[in-house]
């Protein structure tokens, strides 16, 4: 087994990588699917990502150049989250059923009320991180696709909560304690609802949903 600096590994397409400590570990290719694992130190299950195709690196690979020249444009207006937004706004809509991901939690009231409007909400605040990473690649001037990718496959995880409190999230900066939202994993919720989530705000929008079909925590 041998480590090698994020930036090093950006170009490398086939072997396998484990995200440990906020770095990315390198595995020699071996048996078995390849697999991003992010594991953070928090209540939330450890969750297996797939090692993006060829096809769909080189897709957010375009997504990332497209995103700088707009950051690097003189046209006076277009700020670094502007230039993040063709990735947010745009573009994720066309790669989101390959990498968007459920963490297994879902908010006490998501899972409560039955006439709740809902909502999958990025809970490591999507959008500020890829604003950031943009900003600092313009100013510095710092090409780097492979830490877009690994942004993007980190953030794109999401809890079901409803709408109003994922407005609130927002607000508190994602905060959950200050926004008052109270997480509960899958498999606490009762079976019934537990389906009716899935056909909801699961099959057909986030990539591990079969994960979660017939009701206990993700494999992962």
């Amino acid at each position: 087994m041998t480590k090698k600096p994020t930036k090093e590994l950006a170009g490398i397409r086939n072997d396998r990588f484990i995200w440990k400590a906020d770095e990315l570990e390198m595995v020699t290719t071996g048996d078995g699917p390849v697999v991003y694992s992010f594991d953070h130190p928090s209540t939330e299950p450890s969750i297996q990502i797939p090692l993006v195709s060829p096809e769909l690196n080189s897709t957010l690979d375009s997504i990332y150049e497209e995103i700088m020249w707009l950051a690097h444009r003189p046209t006076p207006g277009i700020t670094a989250g502007r230039a993040r937004g063709w990735y947010t706004h745009i573009m994720a809509e066309s790669v989101k059923r390959k990498i968007r991901r459920f963490s297994g939690f879902v908010s006490e009231q998501a899972a409560s009320d039955r006439k709740a409007d809902l909502r999958l909400e990025h809970f490591l605040r999507i959008q500020n991180r890829l604003t950031r990473l943009v900003e600092k690649h313009r100013d510095e001037a710092i090409y780097d696709p492979g830490e877009f990718v690994q942004t993007i496959l980190e953030c794109e995880r999401v809890h079901i909560v409803t709408s109003q409190e994922n407005y609130a999230a927002m607000r508190a900066k994602g905060d959950y304690d200050k926004a008052s939202i109270h997480l509960v994993p899958w498999s606490e919720i009762q079976e019934e609802r537990r389906a009716v989530l899935w056909n909801k705000m699961l099959c057909n929008r986030v990539a591990n949903a079969n994960d979660f079909a017939s009701g206990g925590l993700s494999k992962g």
